[in-house]
C-alpha cells in the first residue's frame, strides 16, 4: 500500500471507498489524537468523512459513532439538532427508505485546531411510497477535532422534490 492510495477503514475488507484493503493493512494501535493509522501516519480528514458516510449509508452506526468526538451535533434541512446517529435513521424513515450519496468532490480547510471538510454532490435512493429518486444536490460540512467528527451540516434540494 502507498501513502495515500487507501482512505482510512475501521474494519477488513472495505472496499466501498475505492481502495483493495487487505485484511492486516490498517495498523491497530491508536494514534495519539485517537485516530486509526496507516504506515503512512493517522488518517486524512476527507478519509475520516468518506468512511464515516460509508458506514452511514451501510447503515453501520456502531462503527460510525467511534469516528464521532465528544459533544458531535448535526443539523439536517428541517430536522431538528441531533447529537445520536439513532435520530437521525429515526428522522430520515419518515422521509425515504434509502438513501446514497456520488461525492463530486470533498474540500478540506486546515486550522490550528481542527479541520472543516466540505463535500457536495448528488443524492439518489427511494422514497417511502417504492419510487427511485435521483440527482438531488447535497452540500455536507464537518468539523474534525483531533480525528474526530464533532460538527455535521447538510444542505440538500430533497424538500423540493419530496413525496
Amino acid at each position: 500500500m502507498l501513502c495515500g492510495e487507501v482512505p482510512l477503514s475501521l474494519h477488513e475488507g472495505r472496499r466501498a471507498l475505492g481502495g483493495q484493503i487487505m485484511p492486516g493493512e490498517v495498523i491497530t494501535d491508536r494514534y495519539a489524537a485517537g485516530v486509526e493509522a496507516t504506515a503512512c501516519g493517522p488518517a486524512a480528514p476527507e478519509a475520516i468523512v468518506r468512511s464515516f458516510l460509508a458506514l452511514m449509508e451501510a447503515r453501520e452506526l456502531g462503527e460510525a459513532e467511534q469516528l464521532l468526538g465528544p459533544g458531535f451535533t448535526m443539523q439536517f434541512p428541517g430536522s431538528p439538532k441531533m447529537t445520536r446517529l439513532e435520530e437521525l435513521v429515526a428522522w430520515a424513515g419518515s422521509r425515504y427508505r434509502s438513501i446514497r450519496k456520488n461525492i463530486h468532490a470533498c474540500d478540506v480547510s486546515p486550522y490550528p485546531d481542527h479541520s472543516v471538510i466540505v463535500c457536495h454532490g448528488t443524492l439518489s435512493g427511494e422514497w417511502n411510497d417504492g419510487s427511485a429518486f435521483e440527482g438531488i444536490r447535497f452540500i455536507d460540512r464537518f468539523e474534525l477535532r483531533h480525528g474526530l467528527l464533532t460538527r455535521q451540516d447538510v444542505w440538500n434540494d430533497l424538500t423540493l422534490v419530496s413525496r
